[in-house]
């Protein structure tokens, strides 16, 4: 240190120039020790110096060091005593997990805040929110979640407090002992909630390929169920009718058809002369005449053939090659309208006598002057009775029964003014 040293052995600091008689340098007490600068030292360098060195004693004095920490230590005990002075211990219990908290809080509703705990209205909470809490209470919240509930197709969604499967179904009263659940009974319910499918017992009827029809009497949502039950493998062709999916009710008819598809390849196969058809009006509806007879052609073919249940169902061609091209037959076909054939239906009643003078008997008359039939409706009053389509379509009889009806209503035959007359 510039400006003093310390006396060897001693611990105590000398200033240089304060000699014995023997010639040694006599220590002097620190508080008397005056720092100079050294030849190349300034007083501002030196007085920093020499606290830091006091202060390095004294951080390392054992004395020092043992009251500091018996310091904090009472700092620390004070400081816990009227941590635990100053809140409360409650037990909470959140869908049946239990733990203790400290809370500062003074009633449930700050224990569950201080917890970050979020009710929706339907949660229950005992006891209640604005209950006081001291040591030793005992809090307990329940979550409400939806469950959802389709049995057979008919869903409805309830609410509970459970967290079991079983225990839900327990308390909202349904009892489905014999059913089958989409999940376990035991499942757990978060508070989001569950979708559960329950499937009550049903009788099926299942037809699977070409076997015949069966009655089965399962607990299955759907034909995907059905079939995993039966053991029995889809392929990814096969069709399922009304569908995988479907949701089945007692009676439901399940349908597997087998769907297989098959390359075949045809050598020389024979080709159709095409047809090329000429309209005609001198010939009737449905009369064909062929005037030009075609060829026939030849070809290689390759076929994708579709089989259901083992028929053929489909065929489509796949690449062919022409070896001979047909030529086409030439085919007139009918456009004229035959005649339609008369109908002299009779009897020997009054409405046989009315039509015998409304139409000549012919029950079947259509002169395009708007009245039809052997008695001559028109459109309007066939209808009104009960009629369809126009009279002279229909039998004698259905005529009759129409003008039945029309005599009863307007209670005479005035329909017919001049044939009806007399009556």
């Amino acid at each position: 240190m510039a400006g003093f040293s310390l006396l060897a052995g001693s611990g105590k600091a000398v200033q240089p120039g304060h000699r014995s008689k023997r010639g040694l340098e006599l220590p002097l007490p620190l508080s008397d020790i005056r720092p100079r600068p050294g030849n190349f030292e300034h007083r501002s360098i030196v007085r920093p110096q020499i606290l830091k060195d006091a202060l390095t004693r004294i951080t390392n004095s054992r004395k020092w060091q043992a009251g500091l920490v018996a310091t904090v230590a009472v700092a620390v005990v004070a400081t816990t005593a009227g941590y635990a002075a100053a809140t409360t211990d409650v037990k909470l219990i959140v869908d049946g997990q239990t733990k203790t908290v400290h809370t500062f809080g003074d009633s449930v509703a700050d224990v569950l805040a201080g917890q970050h705990i979020h009710l929706h209205k339907r949660d229950v909470v005992v006891p209640s929110l604005d209950s006081a809490v001291s040591d030793g209470s005992q809090i307990s919240v329940r979550y409400s979640r939806p469950l959802t509930v389709n049995v057979d197709g008919v869903k409805k969604t309830y609410w509970t407090t459970a967290t079991q499967v079983s225990t839900a179904l327990d308390q909202l009263g349904l009892r489905y002992g014999n059913a089958a659940l989409s999940t376990s009974r035991s499942a757990s319910i978060d508070r989001e909630g569950m979708a559960l499918v329950i499937s009550m017992p049903k009788t099926l009827k299942v037809k699977i390929g070409t076997t015949h029809t069966k009655k089965l009497k399962v607990a299955v949502p759907n034909a995907r169920a059905l079939f995993k039950k039966m053991h029995v493998k889809v392929g990814k062709n096969d069709i399922v009718k009304p569908g995988l999916d479907s949701t089945l009710k007692a009676g439901s008819r399940v349908v597997l058809i087998r769907v297989k598809k098959v390359q075949k390849h045809v050598a020389h196969e024979r080709m159709a002369p095409p047809v090329t058809e000429q309209r005609d009006s001198t010939m009737y509806v449905g009369e064909r005449k062929t005037i030009k007879q075609g060829t026939a052609g030849d070809r290689d073919v390759t076929y994708r053939i579709t089989l259901r249940n083992g028929k053929v169902y489909k065929r489509t061609v796949l690449k062919q090659t022409v070896l001979k091209a047909p030529t086409n037959s030439v085919v007139k076909v009918g456009t004229k309208a035959r005649p339609v054939a008369k109908n002299y239906a009779t009897g020997d009643t009054v409405f046989d006598k009315i039509a015998q003078c409304e139409s000549g008997g012919n029950w079947a008359a259509n002169t395009g002057n708007g009245y039809y039939g052997g008695l001559q409706f028109n459109l309007g009053t066939w209808r009104a009775y009960g009629g369809t389509g126009r009279p002279d379509q229909h039998s004698r009889e259905e005529q009759i029964a129409v003008a039945k009806r029309l005599v009863a209503a307007s209670g005479g035959y005035g329909a017919w003014p001049h044939c009806g007359a007399g009556f």
